[in-house]
């Protein structure tokens, strides 16, 4: 009973909030709301022939019901679905060549099961220790993958080193181009500072704190981000408080 009062609160609050917004503006509704929409015949209007559900569950029907009385449509079930065919980000570690060969060869024999292939040209090698002299490229049943002397992980570069140096410049030049796109806003004498602060806290420092936790700074490199940030918020004093 619990639940589905807050579920009622939600859409009540929700219509609260949409009809508050200007009528010539553009609306577009994002989030999860844990919603089955399935391809029922009187919903197709609303939900499209594309959904992957046959039938909408309770939160789906809600969606739906929202939707209709809004004259909005569910993007999400009325475009055509592909499944894709590759796989992204895959990793697999191990102390020594010997080790990884035989989760290489369980992952190779999962992914012919499901139609994929292993590039050798997009696979690489990356190994973490200090000795670097062996540079030779790693031979895995008939693939020859060629070895990195970086990596590129999920956003965050890698080096055999461990070191952060790399990474922590990477943010930057990844943050300085957000700096750039929010530029003339941040320098805005129309602006109230508490926006920018906004913009900022929000759009630019997420860019640049990506992957920090797991960053060992050292002073140089703290007061290099101090640097930057000081470069960013200095655009932010003019306007009005």
């Amino acid at each position: 009973m619990q639940l589905k009062k807050r579920k009622k609160n939600f859409y009540e609050k929700l219509k609260q909030v949409y009809n508050k917004l200007p009528k010539c503006d553009v609306k577009i509704k994002l989030g999860y709301c844990n919603a089955k929409v399935g391809k029922e015949k009187e919903k197709q209007p609303v939900a499209g022939l594309n959904s992957k559900h046959m039938e909408s569950n309770n939160n789906g029907c809600k969606l739906i019901e929202f939707a209709f009385s809004k004259g909005l449509v569910i993007k999400g079930a009325c475009l055509p679905r592909k499944d894709s065919p590759y796989a992204d980000d895959v990793v697999l570690s191990a102390r020594s060549t010997e080790a990884v060969t035989a989760p290489f060869k369980e992952f190779e024999a999962a992914a012919k099961n499901l139609g994929l292939e292993i590039s050798e040209t997009k696979s690489k090698y990356f190994v973490t220790e200090k000795d670097r002299r062996n540079t030779d490229d790693l031979q895995l049943e008939e693939y020859n993958f060629e070895r990195a002397d970086s990596l590129i992980y999920l956003g965050s570069e890698m080096t055999p080193e461990n070191k952060v140096e790399a990474d922590i410049t990477n943010r930057i030049k990844a943050a300085n181009r957000s700096y750039r796109v929010l530029c003339i806003m941040l320098k805005s004498k129309h602006l109230r500072r508490l926006v920018k602060l906004t913009l900022y806290k929000t759009v630019i420092k997420p860019v640049l704190m990506y992957g920090s936790k797991a960053w060992v700074l050292t002073e140089a490199l703290e007061k290099k981000l101090n640097i930057w940030e000081r470069k960013v918020l200095r655009k932010v004093r003019y306007g009005k408080l």
